[in-house]
């Protein structure tokens, strides 16, 4: 029997316009379904109901909670979900408010769109052979 393929939801939450196009139009352009939005409060609501395979979040978003406690809350809905932080601020301070949860990486800005394609391909085999 043959696994289907699974089409990755990636979520992006950016409040700069063109950042989240950009990386909203390479996502696509590598064949995962994105939905982008400029605050965590529109995301967390999405990502309740239809949690994303990846998960990609500038550390400064405007929202009533932070990229970080949203992430430890939908962790709680999906362990698996992958999680790629992008910032200009030290990745240290951030791993520390963030602590140990698996499957977060993080991105320094400028970003390297390789790294990030290269990190986002990185997802568990188990989601891009269909098993979710």
């Amino acid at each position: 029997m043959y696994a289907r393929a699974v089409v990755i939801r990636a979520v992006i939450i950016e409040d700069d316009a063109v950042a989240s196009l950009a990386l909203r139009d390479l996502l696509e352009h590598e064949g995962l379904e994105v939905q982008s939005f400029s605050n965590t409060d529109e995301a967390y609501e999405f990502c309740c109901h239809v949690p994303p395979h990846v998960l990609i979040s500038d550390w400064c978003v405007p929202g009533r909670i932070s990229p970080a406690a949203l992430v430890k809350e939908l962790k709680k809905i999906s362990n698996s979900m992958k999680v790629l932080f992008i910032s200009g601020f030290s990745t240290r301070d951030l791993e520390e408010e963030v602590g140990d949860l698996a499957g977060v990486e993080y991105l320094s800005k400028p970003i390297n769109f390789e790294q990030l394609l290269f990190d986002i391909k990185k997802t568990p085999n188990d989601l891009r052979l269909g098993v979710e």
